[in-house]
């Protein structure tokens, strides 16, 4: 019969096999296990798999070696008004506008195919910036 800590083993082992040198699933097991490490929880079977994942996530290429923006947009708007919103904040008729305007800002700061743009993705002003960004180049 195989003892816990070979069992646990055996199931991280399988679990970095699917993680395919994925440093963000192999990282995010081992901040899970680091929160069962300081709760004193299995301690011989964490210790042994912090020791899997360490050496797995060695193999993995840190996310920031592959890939760094030039430059980082962050955008927060309106939701277009729905059709019953009593004060107008922004009226559907206004998307043509605020799309320019954001098109001219993602030009003026030479916003390109090496850049990251990050919205909340709420249905208006902050679905237009990467509609927009997709096009930027």
């Amino acid at each position: 019969m195989s003892s816990k800590k070979e069992i646990v083993e055996a199931a991280l082992k399988s679990a970095v096999a699917v993680a395919d040198k994925d440093w963000f699933k192999l990282n995010s097991s081992r901040e899970q296990l680091l929160i069962y490490k300081d709760l004193g929880f299995r301690p011989v079977e964490v210790q042994a798999s912090l020791e899997i994942i360490d050496r797995a996530l060695a193999r993995a290429t840190r996310p920031e070696a592959r890939w760094a923006p030039r430059q980082v947009f962050l955008f927060s708007g309106h939701m277009i008004d729905a059709p019953d919103r009593k004060d107008p904040r922004f009226p559907p008729d206004k998307e043509p506008i605020a799309a320019k305007a954001i098109a001219d800002r993602l030009d003026a700061l030479g916003a390109g195919a090496e850049d990251l743009a990050i919205c909340s993705g709420a249905c208006g002003g902050d679905l237009l910036l990467p509609r927009l960004a997709l096009r930027a180049d």
